[in-house]
């Protein structure tokens, strides 16, 4: 690594009053505070700003000697009377010693190199509740001192780890040789967090790492390398686990697909501090049609910080602010929470035998919602369900298994537990029918006792089939024998003779 070097003075020694117009001769450092702003083709703060700072003598006087150049610092004349320009070469730490009109003034200097870096590119884009830990680089300089712009998107601790508190972004200040409330007294460098959710922010790292900078192609779009604007979208988000529409789909298409499973957050341009890093920006070029949804013609994704984004056949992928020349038609998150309107179930009603399970299911509406189902049984003694909605029949009685949706809507199932059969019985124990001819099995358990599973095998399929309800098809002569079992392995069988 490439060490840069910054002269930072720590200590001042005035001169006492030589003139009746001025109370002292001091020295006052004067250069911009070193800023290095972090940006989203960088993935990390690298220190490549000042590396020299401006001593100036102000006041009136006579006769300055300055000190000549070390091994660490250089001394060069600077611009206007009494200026002074120290150029950081080695680090380390070095005194230099200024005489003014016979009086010395000596400055302790440390010259130090710091990067500080989240280490790949996409570092900075974290999701909500993750931590991640600065990664400092360099020597010499001092202890180092942190804070952050946006409470409410991020804290950091005093060893550089950060917390992602809120939806956002926020400048991380990194501070040394100063105070962290005055970071002019030292030396400040930047770093931007960029907070979203967890799915987002995998979608935004994917395209950081993989599709910045890459090739543009419509035939290649699918290709390792190559990308257009709208595959770019779909292969991030299904890199991080969510499928949005077909992998075939044009900006137009995309757009439709994510309109149309309420995932749209607007219909015209938002401010930045509206957007969540991983939003997709759509757009039509002004005072153009092409016939497809809303004349879309092109897709960004927002990547937090007030970067997208974008490609160009000319140019490939890159990040930047919007840009003119077109009109922001639709803004999508992909990860938008839709609720559900309502809840169905595969049975409203149901009865078990002791210690035999069903799998409830239930479907929400519309179909494409966020929500989640949790399930609750009003008697747990009578009957468990799982979170998967696996009901296990444990004593007689009746209880109710109730799905309940994230947002709140809800559907019950009566479920009647009775005791495990003792036997079962069949309405025949012979049979004899035609080619084609059809006949239904009656099951007759042992009294008060209840299986609603009940599963039916023939012997020989090209004799005679059997339905999962016990409806009995015969196909061509022969026998064949046809055998009812229940949930708790008690069977029952008829002879089927096909003439």
């Amino acid at each position: 690594m490439k060490k840069v070097l910054i002269a930072i003075f720590t200590i001042a020694l005035t001169l006492g009053c030589f003139y009746s117009t001025y109370n002292e001769v001091g020295v006052k450092i004067e250069a911009a505070i070193n800023t290095v702003r972090l940006s989203n083709s960088s993935g990390g703060v690298n220190l490549k700003g000042w590396n020299e700072k401006e001593v100036k003598v102000l006041g009136k006087y006579k006769n300055i000697i300055a000190p000549k150049s070390n091994a660490y610092v250089k001394v060069e004349k600077g611009y206007g009377e009494g200026s002074y320009n120290l150029i950081g070469k080695k680090v380390g730490t070095t005194t230099l010693t200024f005489k003014v009109d016979g009086k010395t003034l000596k400055y302790k200097l440390y010259v130090y190199s710091l990067t500080a870096t989240y280490g790949k590119e996409s570092g900075n884009v974290v999701y909500l509740g993750q931590k991640v830990k600065l990664k400092i680089k360099g020597s010499n300089y001092g202890k180092l001192q942190f804070k952050v712009d946006n409470p409410k998107v991020a804290s950091i601790d005093k060893n550089g780890v950060i917390t992602a508190k809120g939806y956002g972004d926020s400048w991380v200040n990194i501070i040394c040789h100063g105070n962290v409330d005055y970071p002019g007294n030292g030396t400040s460098i930047q770093s931007k967090i960029i907070v979203t959710d967890k799915i987002s922010a995998e979608a935004t790292k994917y395209a950081l790492d993989n599709v910045n900078g890459s090739k543009y192609s419509t035939k290649k779009r699918m290709q390792k390398g190559y990308y257009d604007c709208a595959s770019s979208i779909w292969r991030s988000y299904h890199a991080a686990g969510l499928d949005i529409g077909s992998a075939s789909l044009d900006p137009a298409g995309l757009a439709k697909y994510l309109d149309s499973h309420g995932k749209t957050i607007s219909y015209e341009e938002l401010p930045d501090n509206k957007l969540h890093a991983g939003d997709v920006i759509f757009l039509k070029l002004i005072d153009e049609t092409n016939g497809k949804f809303k004349n879309i013609f092109w897709t960004q994704l927002y990547l937090g910080g007030s970067s997208k984004m974008e490609s160009y056949e000319q140019y490939g992928f890159f990040s930047h602010p919007y840009g003119g020349g077109s009109q922001i038609v639709l803004i999508a998150r992909p990860t938008k929470a839709v609720p559900s309107k309502s809840v169905t179930l595969n049975k409203t009603s149901i009865t078990l035998g002791i210690k035999e399970n069903y799998n409830l299911s239930a479907k929400m509406n519309p179909s494409y919602t966020t929500d989640k189902i949790t399930w609750k049984s009003s008697n747990k003694k009578v009957v468990s369900v799982n979170s998967k909605g696996v009901l296990s029949a444990k004593g007689k009685g009746t209880a109710y298994i109730t799905a309940k949706t994230s947002s709140g809507k809800t559907k019950r199932c009566k479920v009647t537990v009775r005791k495990a059969p003792i036997s079962v019985k069949l309405n025949a124990k012979k049979k004899t029918l035609k080619v084609k001819q059809k006949y239904q099995l009656k099951v007759a358990l042992s009294s008060g006792s209840a299986s609603y599973k009940k599963t039916y095998k023939s012997s020989n399929q090209k004799v005679a089939t059997v339905s999962s309800s016990g409806k009995i098809t015969a196909k061509k002569k022969g026998t064949a024998t046809i055998t009812v079992t229940t949930f708790n392995s008690k069977t029952a069988k008829i002879k089927i003779t096909v003439k």
